[in-house]
């Protein structure tokens, strides 16, 4: 089988057999979601972002900008969703992707590690490597981005850009 391209083309190919999925999930009763793939929100956030895919030894970063600026990906479906990041990570920016299938809707948060850093300072942890849920970082302390998806017209559209 041909590897397609990570265009908006195909990404949005996916999204779509992706929701179809999360719904047959759900009538199924097997949960809420099944795990949003890593290559997809990586593809989204490297198609809209201009990001490069590099993947060095340790895995600490998923993406890389022209500038030189690390970026890892986390991806979430839905209202009740939650994530963790190791900190030890050594990348710059923390993009969160989190899907909204009702609605055909892209929220990205970005975080700057130093924001992660300095609410680690308040916490404390049972093991040797943290991970903290996103969830408990304060959202108004990220830049938040929200897009939609048109299955039909094949298109992800800024939503402050819709008129």
């Amino acid at each position: 089988m041909e590897k397609l391209d990570l265009n908006i083309e195909n990404l949005i190919r996916y999204y779509s057999k992706y929701k179809e999925l999360i719904t047959l999930h759900q009538l199924m009763g097997f949960g809420d979601s099944p795990r949003s793939s890593e290559g997809f929100t990586e593809g989204l956030c490297s198609a809209i972002y201009s990001l490069k895919k590099d993947y060095p030894d340790r895995r600490e970063w998923d993406l890389i900008g022209k500038d030189g600026k690390r970026y890892e990906v986390k991806g979430t479906v839905g209202k009740n969703n939650s994530t963790s990041i190791n900190p030890e990570n050594r990348f710059d920016i923390l993009i969160w992707v989190n899907i909204n299938i009702d609605n055909d809707e892209l929220i990205f948060r970005h975080y700057h590690l130093e924001l992660i850093q300095d609410f680690l300072k308040f916490k404390k942890y049972k093991s040797a490597k943290p991970t903290i849920s996103l969830n408990l970082i304060p959202q108004e302390k990220s830049l938040i981005e929200r897009y939609l998806i048109n299955i039909g017209e094949k298109s992800i559209t800024k939503k402050e850009d819709i008129k």
